[in-house]
């Protein structure tokens, strides 16, 4: 094949409707059923790996990109933060700081047994 394959719209959203609704279990996901060859998702799926396809085997790597050679890309850097303003008695300065202190970030990196984080 010489270059991406067309795919119908109307197809692909009735693919997506029928195995991958909103709000569906997690142990639903077409990854874990094995209706789904690759996903561009977040770390949370390992645990789900664990979970819902202790049998499977997934590996990783880079988002595919249009032409061998691009650069690769996230479209979030490969993690994100929210700050919550309402929070008593922590401001935005000091949520960032408790965030990113290295003690906790060793504590959130081994406690969600994330490979791409680095303590």
């Amino acid at each position: 094949m010489t270059g991406p394959k067309a795919h119908d719209p109307q197809a692909v959203a009735r693919w997506v409707t029928t195995n991958w609704p909103p709000n569906a279990a997690a142990a639903t996901n077409p990854f874990w059923t094995g209706k789904l060859g690759m996903t561009i998702s977040g770390d949370w799926r390992i645990a789900e790996q664990t979970k819902y396809a202790p049998n499977g085997h997934y590996g990783f790597t880079y988002i595919p990109v249009p032409k061998a050679g691009d650069p690769t890309s996230t479209w979030a850097g490969g993690w994100s933060m929210a700050l919550d303003p309402g929070l008593p008695g922590a401001g935005p300065g000091r949520q960032v700081h408790a965030s990113t202190s290295p003690g906790r970030k060793a504590r959130r990196c081994t406690r969600r047994r994330r490979p791409t984080c680095r303590p």
